[in-house]
C-alpha cells in the first residue's frame, strides 16, 4: 500500500515535503491511514459523511428534520452514525470503516443534498475527501472558495488531495511542527483530532516506517525518487 501510494505521487509528494521541510515517508504515513492508499472507487473519490459535522453545520439548525434521517452517538459523536430515507428503517453509515462503505457515504450525501437547499454547504463540509480525508469545512482555509468547490476539485484528482493535505499542515504551525519532528502522538492530535488513543498515531508510524524499509531494500532515496 505505501509503496503504491509513493510511486504513484512521488514527484507531488517529494515536492510538497521538501516545501514543509518535512520527509516523504511522513505525508505517506498519513495518506495511508486516513484512505488505507485509495483515492476512490468506481469514477467516485473517497469521502466519508460525518454525521455529527452535518449537525453542526446543518442539523442543530433543523433538528426535527436532522433526527428524522440522521443518528449519532451524543456522548461519543464520531460513533454510531446512521442514515434514514424514512425516519423508520435505518443504515449503518461506517459498517467497516474502509473504502468498501462508499456507496453508503455517497448516498448519505445524497440524502442530505435533498433536505433543503440551505444543506448544501453543510453537506460537503462535513466530508473528509480523497487520499487525506480532509474534511470540507476546512475549505476556506486550504485556498478553496467553498466545501463544494474542494469537493469539485479534489474528485478524480490525486496530486489535489495531495495538495489539501499538504495545505492543511502547513496553515497549523503546530501540526506543521510535529511533522517535521516526527511527532506522531501530536499529528495524530492535531490532523486527526485526538480520541483515537495513540491507535492512528501508530498506525501512521508503521507505516511511514514500512515505507522506509521498502524504500532501503530497494536503494530508493525517499527523498528524490532515486536510486540511492
Amino acid at each position: 500500500m505505501v509503496a503504491r501510494v509513493y510511486n504513484k505521487n512521488y514527484s507531488t509528494i517529494i515536492k510538497l515535503s521538501q516545501d514543509l521541510g518535512a520527509t516523504p515517508e511522513v505525508l505517506v504515513g498519513i495518506i495511508s491511514t486516513e484512505s488505507q492508499g485509495t483515492a476512490g472507487l468506481d469514477d467516485k473519490m473517497l469521502i466519508r459523511f460525518e454525521v455529527h459535522k452535518f449537525y453542526e453545520g446543518w442539523g442543530s439548525k433543523h433538528p426535527e428534520k436532522f433526527r428524522e434521517h440522521f443518528k449519532f452517538n451524543p456522548t461519543q459523536q464520531w460513533l454510531g452514525h446512521k442514515i434514514s430515507h424514512d425516519g423508520k428503517n435505518w443504515k449503518v453509515l461506517h459498517p467497516t470503516g474502509s473504502p468498501k462503505d462508499l456507496p453508503l457515504q455517497y448516498e448519505a450525501l445524497q440524502l442530505a443534498l435533498s433536505l433543503d437547499d440551505s444543506a448544501k454547504e453543510a453537506a460537503y463540509g462535513c466530508l473528509g475527501m480523497g487520499l487525506g480525508q480532509v474534511q470540507g469545512f476546512n475549505a476556506k482555509s486550504l485556498g478553496y472558495k467553498n466545501a463544494s468547490d474542494m469537493f469539485s476539485k479534489l474528485s478524480g484528482n490525486e496530486a489535489e488531495q495531495i495538495h489539501s493535505v499538504y495545505m492543511f499542515i502547513k496553515s497549523r504551525p503546530k501540526l506543521l511542527t510535529a511533522v517535521i519532528n516526527h511527532d506522531w502522538q501530536k499529528i495524530e492530535k492535531y490532523y486527526n483530532g485526538g480520541g483515537q488513543g495513540g491507535i492512528y498515531a501508530t498506525r501512521m508510524s508503521s507505516l511511514a516506517g514500512s515505507l522506509e524499509e521498502v524504500a532501503k531494500a530497494q536503494h530508493i532515496d525517499l527523498k528524490t525518487g532515486r536510486k540511492a
